[in-house]
């Protein structure tokens, strides 16, 4: 559900960034943009995720299906964008419709290797992500080494009252 909102959303971005570029409003490109967007998004993510099930299920190499299963919603978001359609959508329709069939995929030596191949691939994107983090920290120090403390104060109250507001607001106006 949350994929197909951001999907949708976008889509609807799209459509208002052209118009406000465009400064005319063109109704039937405006209606062609989005119906194509999601529903051919999503049809299209289907016949991908269709065909690499068909791929998957006569293949018996578990390091050439775990490739393919990491590749696969790469190739859908790039095919699909590529198109002009939502590469989110697409990808999640071809999530949904592999997850379905991931017993039919998978033999389970080659469903152990995955999962364990995933564990690794998840802790390494995890380092990377805290090498970025501290990367960034770093040039943040640099940065507040020119700067008055109460420039600093105000900087820090901003951004911890903005967090902290902004927090409030989803979590109260949620469900």
């Amino acid at each position: 559900e949350g994929l197909t909102n951001d999907g949708t959303a976008l889509v609807l971005y799209v459509g208002a960034v052209d118009t406000a570029v465009a400064q005319v409003v063109h109704p039937g490109q405006l209606a062609i943009t989005f119906l194509l967007g999601p529903v051919g998004g999503a049809a299209l993510g289907f016949a991908i995720a269709w065909v690499m099930v068909r791929v998957r299920i006569r293949m018996h190499h578990p390091a050439l299906e775990i490739t393919i299963s990491l590749a696969t919603p790469y190739f859908t978001y790039a095919a699909a964008d590529a198109a002009g359609m939502s590469g989110v959508l697409a990808t999640a329709a071809a999530g949904l419709y592999v997850g379905a069939r991931m017993s039919d995929l998978y033999s389970p030596g080659a469903r152990l290797q995955a999962l364990a191949f995933l564990d690794v691939f998840v802790f390494l994107l995890n380092a990377v992500l805290f090498i970025l983090v501290g990367i960034q920290l770093h040039q943040q120090v640099h940065w507040a080494l020119n700067k008055a403390n109460l420039h600093l104060l105000l900087v820090l109250t901003a951004v911890v009252t903005a967090v902290i507001v902004m927090r409030l607001v989803f979590t109260l106006a949620g469900p």
